[in-house]
């Protein structure tokens, strides 16, 4: 698959700030490399203005002419990606990386790959394929679900989850089936294979009138010896823990984040 733009993180501040999102820009800076002073990002500008030169996307010509140094195709791919109104965003936190769908106006998506939030690469993708490609992301490929019995926690009980110390208290705290408490030890098993974390994969919907971004849906996913978990929210706050398999995952995604309406 060829990508259509790869770029830094700098590229991109600036490729966003000169066309016209100034704010936009500043927002992805600051979440990628902190807080700066203005002097600092007035040579992170410089250093990625330079790279841009060298790839050829800043047109020297242009910009002595005091005129847009990007061509038109390009300042349009940025508008579109920056006005994106819906975004999937699936986070593989032990990879340190990042893969997002922005919705175009078209009908198509535009797929953001995000490396230890340095390396940006993008590319075109039809709205069908996301599900698989989030799939091979979060490398669940031919993982066979076992039946364990499902399970569910308490919100506050879920908390509890995020950290390694807390088992012992989240047990006293449990009243499950032996079925249900043996799925509920194979999940602290999968959670700890994966470094105490949880992969997880969400709607955002963006506002771009007041620059707010909403999460509507959110799900949690880990690799398990057999198949994956998937822990989700449900409108009272509970977490519903099931195993599926890996084949069974892409229409989670799709009835999730996609077609919502399946859910009902």
């Amino acid at each position: 698959m060829q990508a259509v733009l790869k770029c830094t993180t700098e590229e991109l501040i600036v490729l966003v700030d000169l066309c016209g999102y100034p704010s936009v820009a500043k927002g992805i800076g600051e979440s990628s490399l902190g807080e700066k002073s203005e002097d600092a990002w007035e040579a992170v500008y410089e250093g990625a203005v330079h790279q841009l030169m060298l790839k050829g996307v800043w047109d020297v010509k242009k910009s002595s002419d005091n005129e847009a140094p990007l061509n038109e195709e390009l300042q349009l791919f940025i508008k579109h990606f920056v006005n994106s109104p819906k975004i999937i965003r699936s986070i593989n936190v032990t990879a340190n990386e990042s893969l997002l769908f922005h919705q175009l106006p078209n009908g198509k998506w535009l797929m953001h790959h995000v490396t230890v939030d340095i390396i940006h690469e993008f590319f075109f993708v039809e709205e069908q394929e996301i599900p698989e490609h989030i799939l091979h992301f979060n490398q669940y490929i031919d993982m066979k679900g076992e039946n364990y019995h499902a399970f569910t926690l308490t919100d506050h009980q879920f908390d509890l989850l995020s950290k390694e110390e807390n088992v012992p208290k989240l047990k006293s705290l449990l009243n499950m089936t032996d079925d249900q408490m043996t799925a509920f030890e194979e999940l602290i098993t999968s959670i700890k294979s994966n470094n105490w974390t949880l992969h997880n994969t969400s709607l955002i919907k963006v506002n771009m009138e007041n620059e707010q971004n909403t999460i509507t849906e959110v799900l949690f996913h880990v690799a398990s010896t057999n198949g994956v978990w998937m822990l989700e929210y449900d409108e009272h706050l509970n977490v519903h823990v099931t195993n599926v398999d890996s084949n069974k995952f892409p229409g989670k995604i799709h009835s999730t984040f996609l077609n919502p309406a399946e859910q009902a």
